[in-house]
């Protein structure tokens, strides 16, 4: 799975700090600190990242950390990181053994199985990743 990574904003607030992708409208988090704020920017850039593919959307071309310019102007930037995306790539069919009550409770969403399986893959490892 091929990775790219855009560059994130962290600015902060009185109380606690945001994060948001100059690359991505929409994407933005906050936590009470830079820490748990970078692992959440990590979780909504999987989310945002897969919503975007569910949405057959492509990814942005990420802009380079140098030519990042925080908007507002003024406000109090914290640091700016870069957060990996995994780029999707061709499916794969494979054969699994999952237990019999989480399969039925996947077709109980009235949803795709693969699809279920997918997010729910992307979601966690994100969430590895973060840390």
């Amino acid at each position: 799975m091929a990775q790219v990574f855009y560059p994130a904003v962290i600015e902060r607030g009185a109380e606690n700090f945001g994060v948001y992708f100059p690359d991505m409208p929409g994407c933005v988090s906050a936590g009470e600190t830079i820490a748990e704020t970078v692992q959440n920017a990590h979780e909504a850039l999987a989310l945002h990242s897969l919503g975007m593919t569910e949405d057959r959307e492509d990814l942005p071309t990420p802009t380079s950390l140098e030519a990042v310019v925080p908007e507002p102007a003024g406000i109090c930037v914290a640091a700016i990181i870069l957060v990996g995306a995994n780029l999707p790539a061709a499916a794969k069919t494979i054969e699994v053994a999952i237990d019999g009550t989480l399969i039925d409770a996947i077709d109980a969403l009235g949803t795709d199985r693969s699809r279920f399986l997918s997010d729910a893959a992307r979601v966690e490892l994100a969430r590895r990743a973060a840390g």
